[in-house]
């Protein structure tokens, strides 16, 4: 054997253990272990702590209301403070925001109360008790729960006539919180049933109109798959809408991908979360978890969209991107 062609033969043979090293031992971005969410989400934890906020729960534009006309920071601070307890309940290591938690559910212990004698109907007509029956269901609250059996009709509480199509997603999302509510604590059963139908079909109509944007269309499908999820939780046999609620799983999968939403990094999260939510096929849950992994700030936040300039709704989308990567992980990795 010749000198030459030792050297070759070295060379070659140290190539190919570098390369196997480098697969082995490496890190390779395309890979989701359990060590690499949990990093993430101790990463988000501490971006949390960095902007927390006595006042406003976090130091966050949106929550402040300062880039929002007609919006108000209590309620801001409320889905905020909610997000937080679901945190609690969900995500098992949180040990660095549990002050926060702490201070979230003493916060919303209060509103609850207050919610009791506030309208679940602005000045329109419009339905807005989804914050009303998720404290109710929370804190057990049986003088809202009343009222919301009280004032339900057949196609729910806001008449359907107040909103077009492309908007009948709002809808959904208000009352879908308040159909769960229902089905857990209502006095009617059957009602919380035929609304959850009522709810499904509406949806189901919006994915087939082409007219209707891939963000309402995705919106009303995860809407009506908690409502479904959460009365498969309570005991109800829903094997009868599985094919129907898998079509709306694959309205979410389709949104997911339209360019008009796959830079909106909250609604990835939440996408992500109702997906896994289902354990829908890994190859598209994968896909969606790796582009919040990919986006996650060094601070540990994630922006509300990849264009965004500013951090104004960047505490929500943490909070969110937490609570998907956590799903994600129960889901698929266990």
């Amino acid at each position: 054997m010749t000198l030459a062609y030792r050297r070759v033969l070295d060379l070659v043979l140290l190539f190919i253990f570098l390369t196997f090293i480098s697969y082995v031992v490496l890190d390779r971005s395309d890979q989701i272990n359990s060590d690499r969410i949990d990093s993430s989400i101790k990463h988000a934890q501490l971006y949390l702590k960095s902007v927390y906020s006595e006042e406003y729960l976090y130091d966050d534009p949106y929550i402040r209301c300062l880039s929002v006309e007609q919006c108000d920071p209590r309620f801001k601070k409320i889905d905020a403070a909610i997000d937080l307890i679901w945190i609690r309940d969900q995500v098992t290591e949180h040990s660095l925001i549990d002050y926060q938690i702490k201070n979230a559910d003493e916060f919303l212990k209060n509103q609850t109360i207050l919610l009791e004698n506030e309208p679940v109907f602005d000045q329109r007509g419009v339905f807005i008790g989804d914050q009303h029956c998720i404290l109710a269901s929370m804190y057990n609250d049986t003088k809202i729960t009343k009222e919301i059996d009280a004032l339900v009709q057949p196609y729910g509480w806001a008449n359907r006539s107040l909103f077009n199509d492309e908007n009948m997603y709002r809808k959904i999302a208000y009352e879908s919180w308040c159909v769960m509510f229902l089905a857990e604590k209502g006095s009617n059963k059957s009602t919380a049933i035929m609304l959850s139908e009522f709810m499904l079909n509406e949806s189901l109509t919006m994915t087939q109109n082409p007219k209707i944007s891939s963000m309402a269309k995705g919106y009303a499908a995860l809407h009506s798959l908690l409502i479904f999820k959460r009365l498969g939780e309570l005991g109800y046999n829903i094997s009868y809408y599985e094919p129907r609620l898998k079509l709306l799983q694959d309205s979410i999968s389709a949104a997911a991908d339209d360019k008009s939403l796959v830079g909106d990094t909250n609604a990835q999260s939440i996408f992500l979360m109702t997906l896994s939510n289902y354990k829908y096929p890994q190859t598209t849950t994968k896909k969606i978890a790796l582009r919040l992994l990919e986006r996650q700030n060094d601070d540990g936040g994630w922006q509300s969209a990849i264009d965004k300039k500013d951090n104004t709704g960047e505490s929500f989308t943490t909070l969110h991107a937490i609570l998907a990567l956590n799903q994600y992980k129960l889901a698929y990795i266990g």
